[in-house]
């Protein structure tokens, strides 16, 4: 018995590449715009190093002229303020400022009073582990997967986490490159 081929088409109508699901054009098309996708995201964070890599001498001369150390207080038109470390120096008289959580703004030296209270410390949670605190760790992890060996978690509760923690940053950087572009 004879089975009968059929052409199968790509969604645009023409006839689909061998083991492939779509035809010569469309697969051209996508990987173009894929490639457009990545290269303004390489622009992006080019962008962002420029941001955080900044190095404008007459800002860092005036700003070690008018400030002593490089630990500030930000004092926002609402009266809120926060205690930082400048980690960047911008033209037009701005800097970088990293807060106690590692958050970063920018910030006009008419916003910038010195910090006279004491230094902002940096990422004041210690990382302390089940074991110092005392707690025996059991071999499941809270969703009830096994743990990984030598780990608090197992891998599908670990790679939630990470990928929560890149939403996070990437959030963190399109906040400040909002404030800066």
């Amino acid at each position: 018995m004879k089975r009968s081929r059929t052409t199968k088409l790509c969604g645009c109508g023409n006839r689909r590449r061998p083991k492939h699901t779509d035809c010569r054009r469309c697969h051209n098309e996508r990987q173009r715009r894929y490639r457009q996708k990545a290269k303004q995201e390489r622009e992006r964070l080019g962008r962002i190093n420029a941001l955080l890599g900044s190095k404008d001498a007459a800002t860092r001369l005036d700003f070690n002229a008018k400030f002593k150390t490089d630990w500030v207080e930000v004092v926002h038109k609402d009266g809120s303020s926060f205690r930082g470390l400048v980690v960047g120096y911008l033209p037009a008289w701005r800097v970088v400022v990293m807060d106690a959580a590692g958050d970063l703004s920018v910030a006009a030296f008419p916003q910038l009073q010195p910090n006279t209270t004491g230094r902002a410390s940096i990422n004041p949670r210690p990382r302390v582990g089940p074991e110092w605190m005392g707690v025996t760790m059991t071999a499941r992890c809270p969703c009830g997967a096994a743990r990984r060996p030598g780990q608090n978690d197992c891998l599908k509760c670990h790679r939630e986490r990470q990928r929560t923690y890149r939403e996070r940053e990437k959030a963190k950087m399109f906040r400040v490159l909002s404030q800066w572009l």
